[in-house]
């Protein structure tokens, strides 16, 4: 079997079987390690992106806090985050999928959740994605 890689943006939803993941802020090193991973799949993937891509792109967090509860795991990029966007941090760092990567070492995240991350080696269990 081939597998599907669905990347979806804002305002867009999919509600199929497939496993779904959302990348919130991803660096360049973290999207080159997750495609890194893709590469190696063989099940459809749903892989929904928030990020400003040019200025002109406007966030939509409610579609962010949407997707959040609603697929298999969130990959958070502290460190890349946009001003508006770390207001909402706590919160998803408070998810219980979501895993979060930052050199923060001042902002005490860990008393919210120990589900911070170095690297994508979480989505590699079991040879899936999600």
């Amino acid at each position: 079997m081939t597998a599907k890689i669905k990347i979806i943006t804002p305002p867009d939803k999919l509600f199929d079987k497939a496993n779904s993941i959302l990348l919130i802020h991803p660096g360049q090193e973290l999207k080159r390690e997750f495609n890194e991973i893709l590469a190696e799949q063989d099940e459809s993937v749903n892989v929904y992106m928030f990020e400003k891509l040019t200025d002109e792109d406007v966030l939509d967090y409610e579609w962010l806090l949407s997707v959040a509860n609603m697929v298999g795991k969130v990959i958070l990029d502290v460190d890349k985050c946009y001003p508006v966007t770390r207001n909402f941090t706590s919160y998803l760092i408070s998810l219980p999928n979501v895993y979060y990567i930052t050199n923060d070492t001042t902002t005490p995240y860990k008393l919210i959740s120990d589900r911070q991350i170095y690297n994508l080696d979480i989505l590699k269990k079991g040879g899936h994605v999600v």
